[in-house]
């Protein structure tokens, strides 16, 4: 099954700037996608710097780190510069590192609580920064 396959919704929006993070598979593919059949300008935003295979050329890329908040301000400042400014932010990027938690090291949990707690701070916030 594709990653990216065609969405439909309900919902309808006039042509926006919309930053999706974490749209390099699952849940964030798919929002991403719906953004893009409604007609809106969707930045997929991931750590790589390298564009994930199978993203639909519709979908602009940018890197971003959630959890580092210079990464996510470098990340607002090129999409201002190349698209304009963001008016809707999914603020989507988790990962996990399943493990028992005797076998989970210490760098692993700092990097998933990281991403998935500081990241859901950081993100917002430098976006309202520049609203």
């Amino acid at each position: 099954m594709p990653i990216y396959a065609p969405v439909t919704s309900k919902f309808s929006a006039m042509s926006r700037v919309v930053l999706v993070t974490g749209a390099n598979r699952g849940i964030g593919a798919a929002i991403a996608q719906a953004f893009v059949s409604k007609g809106d300008l969707v930045i997929a935003g991931h750590r790589s710097a390298e564009r994930p295979s199978g993203m639909p050329s519709e979908l602009k890329n940018v890197q971003i780190d959630v959890k580092d908040s210079t990464s996510v301000d470098a990340a607002f400042d090129l999409i201002e510069k190349e698209w304009g400014t963001v008016e809707v932010l999914v603020a989507n990027a988790g990962i996990t590192k399943d493990n028992l938690m005797l076998r989970m090291s210490n760098e692993d949990f700092k990097d998933v609580v990281s991403t998935n707690l500081e990241g859901a701070f950081i993100a917002p916030n430098a976006h309202q920064k520049e609203c």
